[in-house]
């Protein structure tokens, strides 16, 4: 339970910073332009493609870690605490060990995250439409509209995690099994479609369709949450924070032992 929760450190955390960024963003575009004249998808889009870039690039070693801490399912793990954790691997692997795999994750999160938000806003809209006018959306609609958006960000982005998941651990197998590791992603791709087939690249997605699941629980808390906040323009940098952390913390909660499966 130990590593469990160390490991989710790190997920929400991640999740935390990704909201802040995120509102920040978006406040940026609603303070440039008119009311009548927003453009609500693109904002989400870039608004959510910076959030991604930025917080994967800020916590990719965290990130890493976490990734380790998972695979060892059997048995203790290596790793005492975070602080062990970074020692040995800098020492036995190098420092440019803490950041294998950033490229996908990159790519992968800038996908996901603009592309999610984006598709996010958009079924809320067209969801909306179809309601009495008067009537708010309810947790229903937001866990409808985080579990679709979220299907389709899996079926985009899936072969990125995978490739990514297996430069976080490629140099721990490469030592024990004379694996050669991958140069990089489009290296990796080319590998794993012909020592695999194609199909390997989605190894995965039925246990990632499941943690939609988790995505559509931690936004419709964090819309419950945002809901509760005093109206005003803007939410503060605190107050993205705790609604961003507590929702990743309930939604993980959950659905955690999915992960293991995706893994």
């Amino acid at each position: 339970m130990t590593e469990i929760s160390r490991s989710n450190t790190t997920s929400v955390s991640t999740r935390q910073q990704q909201y802040l960024f995120r509102d920040r963003v978006l406040e940026m575009f609603s303070k440039r332009e008119s009311k009548g004249k927003r453009h609500y998808g693109a904002n989400h889009l870039i608004a959510g493609t910076t959030a991604g870039v930025v917080t994967t690039a800020a916590l990719y070693p965290l990130d890493l870690v976490k990734t380790r801490y998972q695979v060892y399912d059997k048995g203790p793990s290596p790793y005492k605490s975070l602080g062990t954790a970074f020692r040995t691997i800098i020492r036995e692997e190098g420092a440019r060990a803490l950041y294998q795999g950033l490229g996908p994750a990159l790519l992968g999160n800038a996908v996901a995250w603009g592309g999610f938000f984006y598709c996010y806003e958009k079924i809320k809209t067209a969801i909306r439409a179809r309601v009495p006018q008067e009537a708010d959306l309810g947790a229903v609609h937001h866990l409808g509209a985080g579990y679709v958006a979220g299907a389709m960000m899996v079926l985009a982005t899936n072969p990125v995690w995978m490739i990514k998941t297996r430069m976080q651990l490629q140099d721990k197998k490469a030592k024990s099994g004379g694996v050669r590791p991958y140069s990089g992603l489009m290296d990796a791709v080319r590998t794993i479609t012909r020592e695999e087939g194609p199909l390997a690249l989605y190894k995965g997605a039925v246990p990632a369709l499941m943690l939609c699941g988790q995505g559509a629980v931690q936004f419709a808390v964090y819309e419950w949450l945002k809901a509760r906040v005093p109206k005003r323009n803007e939410n503060t940098p605190q107050e993205s924070l705790l609604m961003g952390g507590a929702s990743k913390i309930l939604s993980t909660l959950v659905t955690y032992p999915t992960q293991y499966l995706h893994r």
